[in-house]
């Protein structure tokens, strides 16, 4: 909900000696003149920072450029459209649209000890705070709303409020923060270099884990390969958090970007295994790469690529064998170039589904392949591939 000017609210408090310390250039225009100025101030308050609020559920968010919010992490809302997230500053960006004028930070003078702060109760309010700066922080006196906009008594803004309890409020200065905000904002996403999918019923009952993400493919070259995740791995947790599904674990990695490094816990041989890996670029096109060897050894798969795919019938779908090694029990039955339709007389589609039929396969394997433009069934035996 974005913030309306006509709803808010201001309230002011101060003592008449902080009044006389902070105004005393001012003091001989007499106590009217006083109150004069600083509604004059609350008035600039209100017309060039409040309409760069926004009202989350938990706090508020600030416009920091056209289309992207700056929050602290904590009341962030799960349906929000997060960029990044930062767990060193406490803060999140996040798109959002409608509002295009953003707030342009300012340092603040290392002396000041009086602030404004523009927070929210049932409506937004102005309050007259204690402060004293702190390296990238301003420690500011009691609990305030998350969020709240620190402003400079000569009306700059400063930062906001990222953390809190019962006694004092801690705003990050943002200015001192803008290059790594930045940087977050124009990073690239992070890729693991993965496929994988959803730990299901049929699979617990063969696997030592109710839940997790089950490791399908593995990208040659990419971080997870880099960092020895396997095929048939189980990804339970990243950076502490849990991973029940696919969702859990694409939702986590939309907050990641290259160059970051993560924490994996899996799930391998029913031992739990910890590993760090560093993120990287996405590859432009990831169905060109090479997958690492499928679930029968020595057998490399991939999405069909694009130039293949262009070439074929329009209802052949598939996986396309990139390489048959020597060493593998499918030379000889299985060529490069094939491209595998069906598995025991089921269509595969994806590389997903075609890991996912191995898996739950316990017999010899019937395989249609599309070869040299024509449709060959062949037989690959249990005992070869187990």
């Amino acid at each position: 909900m974005f913030t309306n000017k006509g709803h808010t609210k201001t309230l002011v408090f101060f003592l008449f000696s902080i009044v006389i310390f902070l105004f005393f250039p001012l003091v001989s225009f007499g106590s009217d003149d006083l109150e004069k100025i600083i509604r004059s101030k609350i008035e600039e308050i209100n017309k060039n920072f409040l309409p760069a609020l926004i009202t989350l559920e938990n706090g508020i968010a600030v416009l920091f450029s056209e289309n992207i919010a700056l929050a602290p992490s904590s009341i962030i809302d799960d349906d929000k459209k997060i960029l990044a997230i930062d767990s060193k500053l406490k803060i999140s960006l996040f798109k959002t649209e409608g509002l295009k004028r953003g707030i342009e930070f300012k340092n603040p003078d290392k002396n000041s000890t009086i602030f404004f702060l523009l927070s929210r109760n049932e409506s937004f309010n102005i309050l007259l705070v204690n402060g004293k700066v702190e390296d990238n922080l301003i420690k500011v006196e009691g609990k305030h709303v998350l969020g709240s906009l620190l402003i400079s008594i000569d009306l700059k803004p400063l930062g906001i409020v990222v953390q809190n309890d019962d006694n004092i409020s801690e705003a990050l200065v943002i200015k001192d923060s803008e290059q790594e905000i930045m940087k977050l904002i124009n990073r690239k996403s992070g890729w693991l270099g993965i496929q994988g999918q959803t730990v299901t019923e049929d699979l617990k009952k063969i696997l030592f884990t109710n839940y997790g993400v089950i490791v399908t493919n593995v990208y040659e070259g990419g971080p997870a390969y880099k960092a020895g995740i396997k095929r048939g791995d189980i990804i339970i947790e990243v950076d502490t958090l849990p991973i029940k599904d696919i969702k859990d674990l694409q939702n986590l990695m939309s907050t990641k970007f290259s160059g970051e490094n993560i924490q994996l816990k899996i799930m391998r041989n029913n031992s739990k295994i910890e590993i760090n890996l560093i993120l990287e670029d996405p590859p432009e096109i990831i169905n060109n790469i090479k997958s690492v060897s499928s679930s029968i050894p020595g057998l490399e798969i991939t999405e069909i690529p694009i130039s293949i795919k262009q070439t074929l019938r329009n209802n052949i779908k598939g996986v396309f064998i990139n390489r048959v090694m020597e060493s593998s029990p499918a030379l000889g039955i299985l060529k490069n170039g094939d491209i595998i339709v069906e598995i025991n007389k089921k269509e595969v589609n994806n590389t997903q589904e075609f890991y996912e039929m191995l898996s739950k396969s316990s017999g010899d394997l019937l395989i249609l392949v599309y070869r040299q433009n024509n449709f060959q069934y062949v037989i690959i035996p249990l005992q070869k591939f187990r």
